[in-house]
């Protein structure tokens, strides 16, 4: 039997302390054990099977390290944990480590710790990690002595406690929705860490079933969403599974035709996904009759390769995708913040000699794309006066808020000679330069400039190196 949540070998873990199990004269067995066992008639009638689940309960204390260092591994590969709550539960110390090598798993804030209160709990008696975690009491206060009274002692009485079994539904309802929720985004609890992955395993001819099935447990194991469930046949959330996923991988041998499988790529391709396709070693695709099917099997994504090689060669284009993913979404929140932050009335002088005016240009998109407002130095043509080119740098170093100066293919001294302008201004201005840098576009043949200004800034930039990227130094301190 397997779990619901796929990557996981449990979908419950009961964490409860033994002494709370003990059966009490008039119940055939502890309170423990009589919960659990209807919580999974509930859990069989919500998920349509009683055996759609795994749950994890121990009947004895861990008494050696063993014992104890599996039950953390089980801990480990679980779901939710379910912890009956209690005086005895705080005071157990294997308790207390199911706790925290839960948390150390999967974090507090995930949802997955679900709470039966198996007696009142001070609030300030509890854990940190659980004083925001509701709990399900299975006990009530007498409204007139406000006196404690638990539920199901020393068994449930139908006739009198309805409280008990409703409450013990509503914890099979939420236990029920979160795994739903997990088994169709897997593995919650790394999402913070790396953007979620989503791949489409494009289904499979009946000799590809065990390769695919590994490839499907391999990606699982990675913290990979994998579409579609099925492995064989026609799917009709074909478009819909497309375009939740990121990557394509297709599986093929000479037994796969030209129809559906040929299918499926293309509509991978016409939502432009990364593809990555394999085939066996032994196929001599030349003796393949079938256009399509050999067309299919030569494109220029199929890769020849052992299956273990494959996962590898998979696990490395998912990582360079994430990694993509996450500078993009870097990227993204860096524009927001700058958008937000970055005062509207600044304006940069980007000074670039005539050189240089190109990559000013490129810089000065960049500027514009963040709302950014720039000025270039006045365009130079035959007709252009010396008085007024003076004129115009003058009026960009006196009035700009920050300054940019490109280091490019100018010479040095032209840089060091724009500087020592700035210097001999800086006392005319009103207020002091936001900030003052060089962007110094790195190059093997290219002297140092050997000057530093008090709080100039260098930016070093390799020709190949993304201009925006190299830029966001300079453009995180016009916020300060």
């Amino acid at each position: 039997m397997s779990s619901f949540v796929d990557g996981y070998q449990y979908d419950i873990f009961v964490s409860y302390a033994h002494v709370d199990n003990t059966p009490l004269p008039g119940a055939e067995q502890g309170w423990v054990s009589t919960l659990i066992n209807g919580l999974r008639n509930h859990l069989g009638q919500k998920l349509g099977r009683s055996d759609a689940y795994q749950l994890w309960l121990d009947t004895t204390e861990p008494t050696n390290a063993q014992l104890l260092s599996k039950r953390q591994q089980n801990i480990s590969e679980s779901a939710l944990l379910l912890i009956i709550l209690s005086p005895a539960y705080l005071a157990s110390a294997y308790c207390m480590s199911d706790l925290s090598q839960f948390i150390i798993t999967t974090g507090v804030d995930a949802g997955r710790i679900f709470i039966v209160e198996h007696d009142y709990i001070d609030p300030d008696e509890r854990p940190p990690s659980l004083e925001h975690i509701m709990g399900y009491p299975f006990w009530i206060r007498d409204t007139m002595t406000q006196q404690i009274r638990k539920l199901g002692v020393p068994k449930p009485n139908p006739e009198r406690e309805f409280e008990y079994y409703q409450r013990l539904d509503d914890v099979a309802r939420e236990m029920v929705n979160k795994l739903k929720s997990m088994r169709q985004t897997v593995h919650p609890a790394v999402e913070n860490s790396t953007p979620m992955t989503t791949v489409f395993l494009a289904s499979a001819t009946e000799d590809l079933i065990e390769q695919r099935s590994k490839i499907k447990r391999y990606l699982i194991q990675q913290n990979i969403r994998v579409l579609p469930e099925n492995s064989t046949g026609f799917n009709p959330n074909l478009t819909q599974d497309l375009e939740q996923s990121q990557l394509f991988i297709q599986l093929l041998t000479d037994k796969t035709d030209g129809g559906y499988a040929l299918f499926q790529y293309q509509q991978a391709k016409q939502a432009n996904l990364k593809i990555l396709q394999w085939r066996p070693q032994f196929i001599d695709v030349n003796s393949i009759t079938d256009q399509n099917q050999r067309d299919l099997l030569m494109t220029d994504t199929v890769v020849v390769m052992g299956l273990v090689e494959f996962q590898h060669y998979v696990s490395q284009q998912i990582s360079k995708w994430q990694q993509m993913e996450a500078e993009r979404q870097h990227q993204a929140q860096f524009l927001q913040q700058i958008q937000q932050q970055t005062e509207q009335d600044i304006v940069v002088f980007i000074d670039a000699n005539p050189d240089d005016m190109s990559l000013g240009q490129q810089i000065s998109e960049v500027l514009q794309n963040y709302g950014i407002a720039y000025t270039l130095p006045l365009p130079v043509t035959p007709q252009t006066k010396a008085a007024e080119i003076r004129k115009d740098l003058k009026n960009n170093l006196l009035y700009s808020d920050a300054l940019l100066i490109l280091y490019g293919e100018a010479t040095p001294e032209w840089v060091r000679g724009q500087l020592w302008e700035v210097r001999r201004l800086q006392g005319n201005r009103k207020q002091s330069l936001k900030v003052l840098a060089v962007f110094n576009q790195l190059s093997q043949q290219k002297p140092p400039l050997n000057m530093n200004l008090p709080n100039m800034r260098l930016l070093e930039c390799s020709s190949t190196q993304l201009t925006d990227q190299c830029l966001q130094d300079f453009i995180q301190a016009l916020q300060q």
